[in-house]
């Protein structure tokens, strides 16, 4: 019996089923890669554009450049006076958003060009998704829901169940930022299967 040549040591096998696939022969990559690329490019760029728009009417509102009506309260829009806490947060808040928008814009580029990094921004993006909206469900109990209490005009407090009905919209709002993680969870679970990280580079 004719004896098998000594493998060679130094020779490293593929890592990756679309690396060992035979030289002219290309392994189709799951569509889901091309799919979470274009979503992201466009959830991305959109909340670019308009977190920076909001971060604009933001100081633009407390600085005074555009007054706020009288009577008229929006947490979102406190000076710094009224509430320095919910002030400073809400920056703080919309300049996070900025930068993990940036980060979002940023992995659906890498995935589209198959990129490892895509994935990995994608995931940052979702883990900073899900920490945003627990903070978030914090501060709405914490200050906003006692903020709005607090400022309501005669009029507003004088509507039957008023404080039930601004209640009701906290638990609504809180609601409906939980149904926003939807998106970062299909991302997670979808990135983490073997062939979408087998086909990035």
């Amino acid at each position: 019996m004719a004896s098998q040549p000594p493998s060679n040591p130094y020779q490293f096998e593929a890592q990756t089923p679309y690396e060992s696939a035979p030289q002219g022969q290309q392994l189709e990559k799951p569509k889901s890669i091309k799919v979470f690329g274009i979503l992201n490019v466009i959830f991305g760029g959109l909340g670019l554009l308009f977190t920076c728009i909001g971060l604009v009417a933001i100081l633009a509102i407390t600085s005074g450049v555009f007054p706020v009506p009288d009577g008229q309260s929006n947490p979102a829009f406190v000076t710094q006076d009224e509430n320095a806490f919910l002030h400073f947060y809400n920056i703080i808040s919309v300049t996070c958003a900025i930068i993990f928008t940036t980060v979002l814009l940023v992995s659906g580029i890498g995935l589209l060009n198959h990129k490892m990094w895509g994935k990995s921004a994608g995931l940052t993006w979702a883990v900073y998704s899900v920490l945003a909206t627990i903070v978030a469900a914090v501060i709405t109990w914490t200050h906003i829901y006692p903020y709005q209490l607090a400022t309501m005009d005669e009029a507003t407090a004088a509507v039957p169940n008023m404080e039930a009905i601004l209640m009701g919209g906290m638990i609504f709002g809180n609601v409906v930022s939980v149904g926003y993680l939807i998106y970062p969870g299909l991302f997670v679970f979808f990135s983490s299967k073997q062939p979408f990280k087998d086909a990035l580079d």
